[in-house]
């Protein structure tokens, strides 16, 4: 599995490692989705990408994974920390919050944990 994810106390994490493919999109959404159905809140999210060294995704993928999320209504809304400190995850990290207008979804990108970390529990 290209990611793992953790409940930490204010937010869950999920960080991603290596190639990460459109199949690993396909089920990180049914396994965030279940996380999100056991929780009477949602809870915010870190997105750590500063572990992945591939770009297997193209905009269609993203395309794809952003209706998934987009299409699914959260208890309440949410804030979504992207970290992504190399040029090629900016690209992918960018693209995601463009594509993913759900408006109880905040999206922000960040280039360090530290940073994404403090807005989250600011």
């Amino acid at each position: 599995m290209p990611y793992q994810i953790t409940q930490e106390r204010d937010f869950y994490r999920l960080v991603f490692f290596g190639d990460v493919t459109p199949h690993d999109l396909r089920t990180l959404v049914d396994a965030v989705a279940g996380i999100e159905a056991s929780l009477p809140i949602a809870p915010n999210r870190l997105i750590d990408l500063s572990q992945v060294s591939g770009d297997q995704l193209t905009y269609a993928d993203m395309l794809a994974f952003a209706e998934e999320r987009r299409a699914q209504r959260l208890a309440n809304p949410i804030k979504s920390a992207i970290v992504a400190p190399k040029p090629v995850n900016v690209g992918f990290a960018r693209m995601f919050q463009i594509l993913n207008d759900n408006p109880q979804i905040e999206i922000q990108v960040f280039a360090s944990l530290e940073a994404a970390e403090a807005w989250l529990t600011a």
